[in-house]
């Protein structure tokens, strides 16, 4: 796991900038921000997109009700989770 100098020593500070802007990511910087960025750090730039995109709903938090329905009872007899 690299150190979060490491992130900066990688130019990702300027990409998470940038996004938090409302600038462009290539697939390629992406990639190196799942790879290499500070948890923090994306957290941080996606709190500032969503703000921004988002203006005056700070206070309302949405969420999915995710389902799992089986219709058979393979998982019954044979699941190992």
């Amino acid at each position: 796991m690299p150190r979060p100098s490491e992130a900066t020593d990688r130019g990702l500070q300027s990409v998470l900038d940038r996004a938090a802007e409302g600038g462009r990511v290539t697939p390629e910087e992406a990639l190196d921000l799942y790879r290499f960025a500070p948890l923090h750090a994306l957290g941080s730039a996606a709190d500032t997109i969503r703000r921004r995109r988002y203006a005056g709903t700070e206070h309302i938090a949405t969420y999915i009700i995710e389902r799992n329905i089986n219709y058979t009872n393979v998982c019954v007899t044979a699941c190992k989770f």
